[in-house]
């Protein structure tokens, strides 16, 4: 998407996530990350930018995808052949993955320290990421699913077990996320960056993950048109969508 869009993104996720949550007596820090370009960088120094600060980037992104290691590794090994039609290791196709233009990160931490200076200086281990960004789908309504329409694609919702089972999800996609939605749909109906219609929030699930399943549908998220349904048992994926 332009650099407008992107910097919208970054706008509404740097006013929509809190900068700090605490969660049964855990407090969690925030940070942003953005895979801008040259030709479209972020423009705001609330969100880290990939650009500008490619090794910082990179470390943070080397953390999630430990993150992503450790929630999925398994799961992954045994599917990248299928979901990136390549032979390549799962970690490398994921890695290119999450440098994809466009893609904004919210990064949630937490360190063990007291004063204001320990906790300016400890390092950053991150416990829980989003990471979404504006692209265009069809197959996403019955009535014309040719249709192609705006969406902010959730990449990933990764939390380590130390934070789950807080609500932290729920919350996060239910509430921020979907604020974030709504004030780009506005924007999209004043006709400031985008061409196609604003649909609002879709995401892909692993179709056995069936506690992601029961979230997403506690919030009102749908199967997409297109998605693959419990009747093709070959299906890795479901596709959801919640319209704004």
């Amino acid at each position: 998407m332009e650099q407008e869009s992107l910097n919208d993104v970054v706008k509404y996720a740097n006013q929509n996530f809190p900068t700090t949550i605490n969660a049964a007596g855990i407090q969690l820090t925030r940070k942003l990350l953005a895979i801008d370009t040259e030709e479209y960088p972020v423009e705001t120094d609330q969100c880290i930018s990939y650009v500008h600060s490619p090794r910082e980037a990179e470390k943070l992104l080397w953390q999630l995808l430990e993150i992503l290691d450790e929630n999925l590794g398994q799961k992954y090994a045994g599917s990248s052949r299928a979901l990136y039609h390549n032979t390549r290791p799962w970690r490398v196709n994921k890695w290119r993955e999450m440098l994809t233009p466009g893609l904004v990160y919210v990064i949630y931490s937490t360190a063990a320290t007291t004063t204001a200076t320990q906790r300016r200086n400890a390092p950053f281990s991150p416990l829980l990421f989003l990471s979404f960004m504006l692209t265009e789908e069809d197959g996403l309504v019955a009535d014309d699913p040719t249709e192609v329409w705006t969406v902010l694609y959730l990449y990933e919702l990764q939390l380590l077990p130390r934070v789950r089972r807080l609500g932290l999800a729920a919350r996060l996609l239910g509430d921020h996320l979907a604020q974030c939605g709504r004030q780009l749909c506005t924007r999209s109906r004043a006709g400031r960056f985008s061409k196609t219609r604003f649909f609002g929030l879709e995401l892909t699930v692993f179709a056995d993950n069936a506690p992601a399943i029961r979230l997403y549908e506690s919030l009102g998220m749908q199967l997409a048109a297109d998605s693959p349904t419990v009747l093709d048992t070959d299906s890795l994926y479901r596709l959801y969508v919640l319209q704004l």
